[in-house]
């Protein structure tokens, strides 16, 4: 009888604290770092300068991220695949008619949900699309904090 009680309570506490991790907003320089990463790892041509994570709003267990990017392109477009430069065209329209030449920066805004995950808050259409990938921008993520609390 005490093992189900034991049994029980860690139940509970599982519970209790999962619910306090979805009602959490994500910690911003965390996502803010992981949003950096997952671009860094997406796109050749581009570096991304810095991502501010601007509103989180609840959105059921999830939450409704706005983040501002701001990123150059590291090499001339027309040097990038031709896929990636497709890429650009289609997924940020905003900023292909500027970014052409290598060090072209852009300024642009993306909203997002973002659900938690073992690897921290990610974007949930990055989870349902490519889960492969959470524990290496993860992995990068810790990385890059390591490296800024250094300096």
């Amino acid at each position: 009888m005490r093992a189900l009680s034991s049994s029980a309570a860690k139940l509970v506490l599982s519970l209790c604290l999962l619910l306090f991790a979805c009602s959490v907003p994500p910690d911003a320089q965390d996502l803010q770092r992981h949003l950096a990463v997952i671009v860094q790892m997406d796109w050749s041509g581009l570096h991304v300068d810095s991502v501010s994570v601007l509103n989180c709003t609840p959105a059921d267990k999830d939450w409704q991220v706005d983040a501002s990017y701001k990123m150059r392109l590291t090499a001339d477009k027309d040097a990038l695949p031709q896929e990636e430069q497709e890429r650009i065209a289609r997924y940020l329209s905003m900023c292909d008619s500027v970014l052409v030449h290598k060090s072209d920066h852009c300024s642009m805004r993306k909203s997002m949900v973002v659900t938690h995950t073992p690897y921290g808050w990610m974007p949930r259409e990055l989870v349902a699309s490519r889960p492969d990938l959470l524990p290496r921008i993860a992995e990068e993520s810790k990385r890059l904090a390591s490296e800024a609390a250094m300096k």
